[in-house]
């Protein structure tokens, strides 16, 4: 589970910017 976390983490992080 942490790994699809990972890749959500990753990219919220790209929209949160």
């Amino acid at each position: 589970m942490i790994r699809l976390w990972n890749r959500l983490h990753r990219q919220i992080i790209r929209i949160h910017t």
